[in-house]
């Protein structure tokens, strides 16, 4: 499994290889504890195979092909371990779920 380890007000880079990732309508931020995801939304897929999920969304990433995307979280409140959801309408993929190819790269502002 692979979740994302956050500090409060550090940004991460991070580079995450998949499929089908040109479709991606929102990058969702998740946590067990919902303290720490501020604004907090629902999501709901249209299809039934999907769960309704909860996090924050994110708008600040690239589609850099079908495979790859770039994904920058800047502004996180809290320090902790958090699920990065990769959404569109149809479902979404969880970065926790699998064994997808990421490189997370902290940067110092």
């Amino acid at each position: 499994m692979n979740y994302i380890n956050a500090i409060s007000s550090i940004p991460l880079d991070i580079v995450f290889e998949g499929y089908s990732l040109q479709y991606t309508t929102y990058i969702i931020l998740s946590s067990s504890d919902t303290s720490k995801t501020v604004p907090l939304c629902s999501f709901k897929s249209q299809s039934n195979k999907f769960t309704e999920i909860s996090g924050t969304p994110y708008y600040n990433f690239s589609i850099v092909s079908n495979n790859l995307i770039n994904i920058t979280l800047k502004n996180i409140e809290f320090t902790g371990i958090y699920d990065l959801i990769i959404y569109n309408d149809s479902g979404y993929k969880k970065l926790s779920e699998k064994n997808y190819l990421i490189n997370v790269v902290n940067t110092i502002p």
